[in-house]
């Protein structure tokens, strides 16, 4: 964001709240960052959320609070989901993409994953 830096902008605008972090962690620091340089956060699709009043910060940590916990919920399923296919036997995961015996050889040789 390096027209927040510049103090170009006095109020941040995003169509939702979930769309400018990807964890409440990150949403409050990206909020904080903001609010260090007095420069406020409005969604357009969620109206209530503009973090220049003091409702509008309340109701942008209820909503992110709830959306961690649907990610939380979702990715709860997905590992029990796979749990299940495994005991039954029908997951075996990723197919591999590379030849294990080519990788093995190269580390052999010294070279490592990123050369």
């Amino acid at each position: 964001m390096p027209h927040v830096s510049k103090q170009l902008w006095h109020n941040l605008r995003g169509l939702r709240h979930d769309r400018l972090a990807r964890s409440g962690r990150d949403l409050h620091d990206i909020i904080a960052q903001l609010s260090e340089k007095q420069i406020g956060f409005w969604c357009v699709q969620q109206g209530a959320v503009d973090t220049t009043s003091s409702m509008g910060k309340l109701i942008l940590g209820i909503l992110g609070a709830v959306a961690e916990f649907e990610t939380d919920i979702r990715k709860e399923r997905h590992r029990e989901g796979i749990e299940r296919a495994k005991a039954a036997g029908v997951y075996k995961g990723r197919k591999h993409t590379v030849d294990v015996d080519q990788v093995r050889s190269l580390r052999d040789k010294g070279l490592g994953a990123t050369e």
